[in-house]
């Protein structure tokens, strides 16, 4: 029988059982007590009868035994009742489903928006039961420190983890000794935490698209675009996925060794703090007359945020508007590049369901005690596949 097979069968099992609790909780609030207020009633008539001396009394006498009787019943079977719910809530307890914990890094970044939502789908479909823990502040660490320690409290309850590390480059140590004291099986997604195979502990993998190998498909996508060199370059990046601009830079100076490629880390992933950076290099640009070729954002948020910061710009007549590639491939994004009006020229897509489908996969091997290799890289693609901005 396979795991889902099993996990099919535990879910029926449960059903079943819930549905003889609730049995059992109606007999204790219902049925029972109406029996011991009818007996209850017969003992006091009873009672009464014999106390006025009355002849008939030795009529009702058979009933008033019948009561007594039946209220003795009764506050036995209340305590097989009890018996009973309480075996039934400890069977509930042990067929409990398999809960997964989902940790996320960021609650309002669309790519993760959607990375969550198919994890969550799947996990469903696999009879798994996800717990999400999303921190109230994107890329907050000290709340995915709060949330790392109450999944060791209670690891008990939970089959495994599955996260995207927040800024993994500096708290390698503290997540290596995570993974130790959980004890279970913890699939990274989206950004490495170790940077060699030979640094994942045991249960551990990471399952992701490579930024280095995205950047570079990046680059050539810029390189594609041009009959020309390009002189100027903006890359509006973060401080963490870091390898997406290096990789880029190196290939686009690799081929154009006069090219200017100016990187801001400032992006950090958020539309606003991209629409704040992008407003600053055009303003200055502007005013030293010196044109940007091209930019290129390493995540789709921050080309929402460059994409706003250029519209305040398209009034200015010696303004043009540079060529601008980027990186995700969310449905939005997709879309933009896509159309004729729009400067979005390619987009590096990572799918989210390929990560979904690969990280709860190597969660199913872990629990079937299968080898698991550390790390699994996918690789993201170009979108649209065909050129469709003329050089």
């Amino acid at each position: 029988m396979s795991v889902a097979e099993s996990r099919s069968h535990i879910s029926e099992v449960m059903f079943m059982t819930s549905r003889l609790s609730r049995i059992v909780q109606w007999l204790e609030d219902y049925y029972l007590p109406l029996l011991n207020a009818l007996a209850t009633a017969g003992c006091i008539i009873g009672s009464v009868l014999v106390a006025s001396s009355s002849w008939w009394w030795f009529l009702l006498l058979p009933s008033c035994l019948l009561a007594s009787w039946v209220l003795l019943r009764s506050v036995k079977h209340e305590n097989k009742l009890s018996v009973i719910k309480s075996q039934l809530l400890s069977l509930k307890s042990e067929l409990a489903p398999d809960s997964v914990a989902v940790v996320l890094s960021a609650i309002s970044e669309e790519w993760q928006t959607l990375l969550e939502q198919e994890l969550l789908n799947l996990l469903l479909t696999r009879n798994f039961l996800p717990v999400v823990y999303a921190p109230r502040q994107n890329y907050s660490i000290q709340e995915q420190r709060t949330h790392l320690r109450r999944m060791i409290e209670k690891s008990d309850r939970l089959l495994g983890v599955i996260m995207i590390a927040i800024h993994p480059e500096s708290r390698r140590e503290e997540l290596r000794q995570f993974c130790a004291d959980f004890g279970k099986p913890v699939i990274f997604v989206d950004n490495p935490p170790f940077e060699i195979s030979d640094s994942y502990p045991v249960n551990t993998t990471f399952v992701g698209f490579s930024s280095s190998l995205g950047g570079q498909i990046a680059a050539r996508a810029v390189l594609d675009s041009f009959i020309r060199p390009a002189s100027h370059i903006l890359v509006i990046a973060s401080n963490t996925q870091t390898k997406r601009q290096e990789e880029f830079k190196r290939v686009i100076v690799d081929a154009w060794s006069n090219c200017d490629v100016c990187v801001d880390e400032s992006g950090m992933f958020d539309e606003a703090e991209s629409y704040r950076a992008v407003t600053l290099h055009l303003q200055k640009t502007i005013k030293s007359g010196v044109k940007i070729d091209a930019i290129f954002c390493t995540s789709d948020s921050m080309m929402l945020g460059c994409l706003r910061a250029i519209e305040q710009f398209s009034d200015i007549k010696r303004f043009q508007c540079p060529r601008l590639f980027s990186y995700d491939g969310t449905p939005a994004i997709q879309r933009l590049s896509e159309s004729q009006k729009s400067h979005v020229a390619r987009v590096v897509v990572q799918s989210p369901s390929a990560v979904a489908v690969a990280a709860i996969d190597c969660l199913e091997s872990f629990l079937a005690q299968k080898q698991v290799s550390s790390p699994q890289w996918l690789t993201p693609s170009l979108f649209p596949s065909v050129e469709n901005v003329p050089k």
